[in-house]
């Protein structure tokens, strides 16, 4: 019995009797201790119930290890009714201290929908934050969700980034993980970048076509030449009036030695008189 206590003093920092009256008193880390004495039979008989009955006490004193051992016996149904809800509770508790097996227990039952809904975000989350700790299944576990996408978009390379991370401390699983991680990537497609269409050249912008006024064109051209107005106005649209006026100019062009003095005056009163009407309707595109 004296080396069991021996023994159990050098697990515990004390020894057993030691450890009793601890307890007793309320010291949270000498009732998760003796809580383990009598899990693992060191210097008393095994006892699960008992060993149970000690995390429990030691877990409402905020014992992180407590937590997620009283989590397991609940989710698991040992000494205790099995509540994978009442589980979540203590492996909450115990995340929020920062336990690293809470924080893995957590984020487990959010990944796998047990006792409470699937969330693969907050799954993520908690295995980070144990991740961030440096806990090797932690980060084998992420690499997993990534791998094959479990609630989130798949992501092989960060999949690989985490698988890393375990192999390097020795996880096994994980260095498995990524021989066949690396493997798919080499075998994977290679998608040909798409090439973007190329810009479109701006278009210059079409000058707008310049409108002169039929009142601009000279009326000694007209007087000497009536069928510039033809040709400039195709005969189409012109006014009655206008062709009376074209009439006189025609005659005028014709008869210009025999024509009176103030013919030309006449005339070309006309042509303007012409051009004024046409102006209204019609203007000259040049």
């Amino acid at each position: 019995m004296e080396a069991m206590e021996e023994k159990l003093s050098l697990q515990n920092g004390a020894p057993i009797g030691q450890l009793f009256a601890d307890a007793e008193a309320g010291l949270a880390t000498a009732q998760f201790n003796l809580a383990q004495a009598y899990e693992a039979g060191i210097g008393l008989a095994v006892d699960i119930p008992e060993s149970i009955r000690w995390y429990k006490t030691a877990a409402e004193n905020h014992h992180p290890g407590a937590l997620y051992r009283v989590g397991i016996a609940l989710q698991r149904g040992i000494s205790l009714e099995q509540d994978s809800k009442a589980a979540v509770e203590y492996f909450q508790k115990g995340a929020e201290l920062g336990d690293i097996q809470c924080q893995c227990a957590l984020a487990d039952a959010y990944r796998d929908g047990r006792g409470i809904d699937k969330d693969g975000t907050l799954a993520i989350n908690w295995y980070k934050k144990a991740s961030d700790q440096g806990n090797a299944n932690a980060q084998y576990r992420i690499g997993k969700i990534y791998r094959y996408g479990t609630g989130v978009p798949r992501d092989n390379t960060l999949a690989i980034k985490y698988f890393s991370a375990a192999a390097e401390q020795g996880h096994t699983e994980a260095a498995a993980a990524l021989e066949k991680a690396h493997a798919y990537v080499q075998s994977a497609p290679q998608v040909k970048p798409i090439k973007s269409d190329p810009e479109p050249q701006a278009l210059e912008e079409p000058q707008p076509k310049r409108s002169v006024p039929f009142v601009m064109i000279d009326t000694s051209v007209l007087m000497k030449d009536p069928d510039v107005m033809r040709r400039v106005t195709g005969n189409k649209g012109i006014p009655c009036i206008c062709y009376a006026v074209l009439s006189e100019l025609d005659h005028n062009k014709n008869n210009t030695k025999s024509a009176a003095p103030d013919s030309n005056y006449t005339v070309g009163s006309n042509a303007k008189t012409l051009l004024r009407e046409l102006a209204k309707t019609r203007p000259i595109s040049l």
